[in-house]
């Protein structure tokens, strides 16, 4: 194992450390980046100075320098990028500006998803009305996949109208934007989401592009060449689909349950195009040079090294690949220069130079786990080795290849499970505990297919017969793959569910696989796992948190109003860990939910297993939407309603849920009270009667009203009750609506929120859940002047994201979440 003194030997490693935490000390700054980079420049320079002056002399002072240095590299590296997007002018008008803009530039790549086509775009210029102004900054064109809309093509020079989209950041806890991952990994400064072909016009042809434009576009068509191929020789579009997925990364062609099934396997990144493909390549190339009698080494390494390379660009240089390619070409040049490659040093040094081009790949998933991955097959895959190596085996039985092999697949494959497992729940809140078996079956037969994948697209210009029948073996090796993923992710317990681990849960856990691992024989090793497995029992008994949570804090009260766009979506969770939910958004067009998006990823990060009730307020849709999400998923244990039906498809598909998974439904009316923790009770206030058949702007009328009450605090649900109804419930409950909190009526539509009300209630906050520029122009500016005029702290979940308030019981207080 590394230890402290080995680190002063591997200067790469240091190096990334020190830069790595820069990088993230640079992400929690809150500020003007580039404030920060011009400081953290001279800070530089002076530390650099230092440095040389006494490297010599003082080795002790020369080194905390040089940490010290590639720490302030770091932060420089960072907020300069940062503030080149902060002071974006494509960002900026997609902030300020209402009109259409016209982009003109040079396509440079394509990102491409099974909805999707995002076309990257360098700018030289943009036009807003008849003013052109220069701008070198990089765009993004998004087209959905439409067999009748034509994306742009790589290297195309072309103009492209449309209304900027600024770069959003995550809404809520826990969330994944899409926008913020293009911009961290691609630096785009703005989006424009184009309906058809006609919103771009190519301006130029390939005859006048760049000797990197000519490159990109001829590995772009190589690629569909050979996918087309592939599909032509395989007959089975199964086999066709996965094959492509695996060789070239287009995952478009595959069935929709396949990546789930992989996923819970634990196999997902089989079907992704990584280090691992391509090192099978390298090395399957260079013993094929040797079978061939090529003598030379440096000539076999160097064909190699270029065979890797022009497979890296085939593939389009992504992220994944570029990482790999870094780590391959550095090994393979220590092996041409004959010296002994020290392969933590050498993957240090690849992850350093992709910081160095990106810092902001630090936070990316798959830069996380492919380095991970490596550092644990370069440091605990060594001592696993150690730890479980047995007596030679009897004659003659220990010299079959398949024991070795079988022994390091299987040491490579735990040695990658443990070292990655805190990643994968950290970003996925969830543990495949079925992947350490099924990789060590499915990591040879995905390296046997993409050695036959390889072969198949050359043996087709040679012969289509024997093309067929490795057409024939690759659906063979394909079905055996699909048949232990199926499996595999059928099992009961494939995958649990985890909270998301705090940051010193993470080094603890580092620090006890380095405690174990670093015992001189087994017997020292199994003690240290129980004295381990001892320590975090006592750390549960004393309840000391290994996760990070935002609601589970003792003796508190937590209520989320997430980001839901135009609906509302509150998630209540108690000083004793009950959950409750008071509707789950909307859904839209493409069926796609916020409780998809945000509310379940939050569930899952906060290790809620099961919300104990769903309150839907109405039978709108912007109210209910995601309740056959979440009820399909098994998080809903009971339903409450208003007793309001409707005859949607929306509405049957979640009876249906409801009835084949056994929740049961209930309905509410005013003077019902609900007991839902210690101290903690709801009242229903509203509606009055039964009635069934409300329709419309009638529904509003049937809204629940609760007021939930912890100790001496609480909080006012309104959901979309109008102004009269207001007026009823003022006149009957009078000061038993005072509240610290209220949700306000509606989304703040002027129908709602009456003077009488807000006097009545006159709380500490006023929360509106309300879509950012929505078409119904909620909330209105005359309630905003009533709430703002009360005295209330107002929050929006347009303008805030997602609004998390706390209460003790005695107290009320606002969670402020970012960063």
């Amino acid at each position: 194992m590394i230890t402290v003194l080995d680190i002063k030997h591997k200067p790469a490693l240091l190096l990334l450390i020190a830069f790595g935490v820069g990088i993230s000390a640079s992400n929690s700054l809150v500020g003007d980046h580039l404030l920060i980079a011009r400081v953290s420049f001279l800070c530089a320079i002076l530390l650099g100075t230092l440095f040389f002056r006494i490297h010599r002399s003082h080795y002790g002072y020369a080194i905390l320098l040089f940490t010290l240095l590639a720490l302030t590299a770091g932060i420089l590296f960072h907020s300069s990028r940062e503030a080149s997007f902060e002071h974006s002018l494509l960002n900026r008008l997609a902030q300020c500006s209402d009109k259409d803009a016209a982009i003109y530039g040079r396509v440079t790549s394509r990102i491409e998803s099974v909805s999707s086509i995002i076309s990257v775009i360098d700018c030289d210029s943009v036009r807003i009305d008849s003013i052109l102004v220069r701008c070198t900054e990089r765009l993004g064109v998004q087209m959905s996949r439409n067999p009748t809309a034509n994306a742009p093509e790589v290297g195309q020079y072309v103009e492209v109208s449309g209304s900027l989209s600024e770069i959003v950041a995550a809404r809520n806890p826990y969330e994944n934007s899409y926008t913020e991952r293009l911009q961290r990994k691609y630096h785009i400064a703005a989006l424009i989401y184009s309906h058809s072909g006609y919103d771009f016009v190519v301006r130029d042809s390939l005859q006048s592009l760049t000797l990197t434009d000519h490159i990109a576009a001829f590995a772009d068509s190589v690629r569909t060449q050979i996918s087309r191929s592939i599909g032509h020789i395989i007959n089975d579009s199964i086999t066709s689909a996965y094959v492509q997925a695996m060789l070239l990364g287009e995952r478009q062609s595959l069935p929709p349950q396949s990546w789930q099934e992989f996923q819970r396997a634990g196999l997902s990144h089989i079907l992704v195009v990584s280090g691992f493909n391509l090192s099978i390549i390298a090395a399957a190339f260079y013993y094929l040079l040797r079978l061939l009698r090529m003598r030379q080494r440096k000539l076999r390494i160097i064909l190699s090294m270029l065979v890797a390379g022009l497979y890296a660009l085939l593939i389009g240089a992504e992220p994944s690949m570029l990482r790999a390619a870094i780590v391959i070409v550095i090994f393979l040049v220590a092996k041409l220069t004959e010296r002994k490659p020290d392969l933590i040093n050498l993957t240090a040094a690849a992850a350093c130079i992709n910081l160095i081009i990106n810092p902001n790949e630090l936070f990316d998933i798959g830069f996380q786990l492919s380095y991970g991955a490596v550092f644990s097959l370069t440091i605990l895959a060594p001592q696993l080795d150690r730890l479980f190596e047995r007596p030679p085996l009897e004659e003659g039985v220990g010299k079959f290849m398949f024991f070795s092999s079988l022994k390091a697949t299987t040491i490579g494959t735990a040695a990658i499970f443990f070292g990655t497992l805190p990643i994968l729940a950290y970003h996925f809140h969830q543990v495949s505990l079925i992947g350490l078996i099924t990789n060590i079956l499915a990591i040879p037969l995905s390296g046997i297919i993409t050695i036959l994948g390889i072969i198949l697209v050359p043996l087709s210009l040679i012969s289509n017969w024997v093309a067929s029948l490795y057409g024939e073996a690759l659906q063979f090796f394909v079905r055996c793959l699909t048949f232990i993923s199926g499996n595999a992710s059928d099992f009961q317990y494939s995958i649990i569910s985890v909270a998301r681990p705090a940051f010193w849960g993470i080094m603890l856990y580092y620090f006890a696989i380095g405690y174990i691992l670093s015992s001189p024989i087994r017997k020292v090793a199994y003690k240290k796992c129980v004295i381990s497995a001892a320590f975090l029992l006592m750390l549960l008994l004393l309840r000391i948190p290994l996760a990070y949570s935002i609601t589970k804090i003792d003796g508190s009260l937590t209520m989320t109003f997430f980001d839901v766009g135009q609906g509302d979506g509150i998630l209540i969770s108690t000083p004793n860990g009950k959950e409750y939910m008071i509707d789950v958004g909307g859904i839209s067009v493409s069926g796609t939910t916020p409780a998809a998006r945000s509310i379940i990823p939050f569930l899952k990060a906060e290790g809620v297993s099961s919300i104990n009730a769903l309150f839907i307020t109405h039978m709108h849709a912007d109210h209910y939407g995601g309740a056959p999400k979440l009820a399909s998923e098994k998080y809903i244990d009971r339903i409450y309603t208003c007793g309001e039906k409707t005859t949607s498809h929306l509405a049957w598909t979640l009876d249906s849920i409801a009835m084949s998974s056994g929740i049961p439904v209930t309905t509410l009316r005013a003077g019902n009270i609900l007991a839902l923790d210690e101290n903690v009770s709801l009242y229903v206030l509203n509606p009055e009667e039964a009635e069934p058949s409300a329709i419309g702007s009638r529904a509003n009328h049937r809204s629940l009203a609760l007021k939930l009450v912890y100790g001496k605090t609480s909080t006012l649900f309104l959901g979309d009750v109008e102004g009269v109804d207001e007026e009823r419930l003022v006149q009957k409950y009078g000061e038993f609506l005072r509240s610290d909190i209220v949700k306000v009526a509606h989304h703040g539509s002027k129908t709602s929120s009456t003077t009488e009300l807000i006097h009545t209630a006159n709380p500490k906050y006023a929360v509106i859940s309300v879509g950012k520029n929505n078409k119904f122009g909620h909330p209105s500016d005359e309630v905003i002047r009533r709430w703002f005029s009360s005295g209330a702290t107002i929050c929006r979940t347009d303008n805030d994201g997602a609004v998390i308030l706390r209460s003790d019981g005695e107290h009320t207080q606002k969670v402020h979440w970012k960063n």
